[in-house]
């Protein structure tokens, strides 16, 4: 019956190959047995796919006695390199999982001195925006031997490993990556993509169970950039803006909306805080520039929304030195938001879309800032042209505030 179904159909038979062939080349080959540029050939006990940048991982394992340690991990890290001047590293984090701080790395590479692979600690200071230099440096396992392979033609990289593990440490916090070149013996920074941010997971070395990684927190993150970019960087300057430019024309309306404005900020501001919090405490990593600042802006703004019930009455002699104060740390508030959402930005690494964006708001804020601006003091000096002297308040700046007696409207300018 096959016989006659083959006649009848000539493309039967290439498509039932095609069928069979096309699952298995779309996969990529993880072999267990594995031969250097040196000829040496070895035989692993298990391999995985990592399903991340086309990485596989070979090893045995060979457990020892309590009085001899861990046991001993055979190891072949299999990538490719993004260039010729790149790296590829592998590693073991003991402390965390899900992240590249404090992770024993073995980082391949190609220098003046031919194939190196070294091994690195990876420090916190790594995530800063301009990061330091990463030097080589001791780690926390005992590496009994290693050796890197480089094929110049094709750029496949295998980093050889043979590594003593804990006592009673089977399943790893494994993490490996790429990177696009090498400073010296330095490796420099790699592409903040979600493939580079989730090359990590767990692997059982006894079982060969292996979980892979996503991109750690990313909601979380995102949802933490937008929170506080509408909460310092568009509420509170309007806000601001609000009691200089609108009181002139109002009297009651300009306040309401800067109080709006700043206890909705403030609102979310807490809310983002919270995230900020939750991050430092999921990743283990401190980015203190960004920490500190926001630590800075959420005491000010607080002091700022205490103004409401804490605030002298416009006649008590102390008002006129608490609105200078009281400017003074809104505008310090303002400049310190600007700034640490540029930081939030250099950390996140979103699509420049993004940043742009928000440079865009910012230079919209600023141009209606200036325009309103010169129309305040053009209606001031019209009005100061035409009023007789008796009827000017001489007392009184473009904004509507006294500079005397700093009674103003019925709502002040202040919260």
């Amino acid at each position: 019956m096959m016989r006659s179904l083959l006649r009848a159909s000539p493309l039967a038979l290439l498509l039932l190959l095609i069928l069979c062939v096309a699952p298995a080349s779309a996969q990529t080959v993880c072999p267990v047995m594995l031969t250097s540029l040196n000829g040496t050939v070895k035989t692993y006990a298990m391999c995985t796919d990592l399903q991340n940048q086309g990485c596989t991982l070979s090893w045995s394992f060979l457990p020892t006695g309590a009085l001899q340690g861990g046991g001993i991990l055979d190891v072949a890290f299999r990538t490719t390199l993004t260039g010729a001047r790149g790296w590829a590293a592998w590693g073991i984090n003991l402390e965390l999982a899900r992240s590249m701080v404090g992770t024993n790395a073995l980082i391949a590479f190609n220098a003046t001195n031919g194939t190196n692979v070294l091994p690195y600690k990876l420090p916190s200071n790594l995530r800063n925006p301009s990061p330091p230099l990463l030097a080589a440096s001791p780690i926390d396992l005992e590496v009994l031997s290693s050796h890197a392979d480089i094929v110049p033609t094709t750029l496949e990289t295998t980093i050889y490993a043979s590594i003593r593990l804990p006592a009673n440490l089977t399943t790893l916090n494994q993490v490996w990556n790429r990177g696009p070149a090498v400073a010296g013996f330095s490796p420099l920074i790699h592409d903040q993509t979600a493939a580079t941010l989730s090359a990590y997971g767990t692997l059982d070395v006894s079982t060969g169970a292996v979980t892979a990684g996503t991109v750690a927190n990313e909601d979380l993150k995102n949802n933490h950039g937008i929170v506080n970019v509408v909460a310092w960087g568009i509420l509170f300057p309007v806000g601001i803006m609000s009691t200089r430019y609108i009181r002139p024309f109002t009297e009651s309306i300009w306040f309401y909306m800067h109080v709006s404005c700043q206890v909705l900020g403030y609102v979310l501001g807490v809310i983002g805080f919270g995230m900020g919090i939750k991050l430092q405490q999921d990743s283990g990593a401190i980015r203190y520039k960004h920490r500190n600042l926001g630590v800075v802006m959420f005491a000010l703004a607080t002091l700022q929304v205490l103004a409401l019930v804490l605030r002298p009455k416009p006649e008590h002699k102390l008002r006129k030195p608490w609105n200078v104060y009281h400017h003074s740390v809104g505008y310090t508030v303002l400049i310190l938001s600007i700034i640490n959402i540029f930081e939030g930005f250099d950390i996140l690494m979103p699509d420049k879309k993004y940043k742009h964006a928000y440079v865009g708001v910012i230079i919209a804020l600023g141009a209606i800032a200036v325009v309103m601006e010169i129309i305040t003091w053009a209606v001031w000096i019209r009005n100061r042209s035409r009023s007789p002297p008796e009827r000017l308040d001489a007392g009184k700046t473009p904004n509507g505030q006294s500079t005397d007696d700093l009674k103003g409207p019925t709502y002040d300018g202040q919260l």
